[in-house]
């Protein structure tokens, strides 16, 4: 998808604050989710109505084999250097942040992941996951394989807890 292939909202920029389904589908956002280009991230503020369109989207790209979001588990990242995370991997942007953080610790340029478990585990990110509702942190659905991080649950299924 091309930058030029979005279409641009009606209105004025920031015309109207509040957002509606239709809304959300003219936004850039929803167009890169639609596409495949991005993965969801949710948090609880966010109205559910949006949260359930966008989810479906995801399912729907998901099915079609589309983009980044993988067919089976939601397989995110094998970094073997820095520069990976921001300019080759697409990942879940919570896991993002928190892998960027951790790597930023290790000034020797160097990618290891031994300690990002416990890393994980200090940051508390909390979260729920739907639809059970259960309440967890990040670190009980992400898994560790060596260099390979892994959700145990697809992204459109975790809704973050703001901080």
């Amino acid at each position: 998808m091309a930058f030029s292939d979005i279409q641009a909202p009606d209105g004025a920029d920031g015309s109207d604050p509040l957002l509606d389904t239709e809304g959300l589908r003219n936004s850039v956002n929803f167009q890169l989710l639609d596409q495949g280009c991005v993965y969801p991230t949710f948090y609880s503020k966010l109205f559910f109505d949006l949260r359930q369109e966008m989810a479906e989207t995801t399912r729907t790209v998901r099915r079609a084999g589309n983009g980044c979001v993988p067919r089976t588990a939601p397989s995110m990242a094998s970094p073997s250097r820095h520069e990976q995370l921001t300019n080759e991997l697409t990942i879940l942007p919570k896991l993002f942040r928190r892998l960027a953080e951790y790597l930023a610790l290790d000034n020797t340029g160097g990618v290891d992941l031994g300690g990002f478990m416990l890393f994980l585990v200090v940051k508390a990110d909390c979260l729920f996951t739907v639809p059970d509702g259960q309440f967890t942190h990040l670190d009980t659905i992400v898994e560790r394989y060596d260099q390979n991080l892994r959700l145990k649950l697809p992204p459109e299924q975790l809704v973050f807890i703001e901080n």
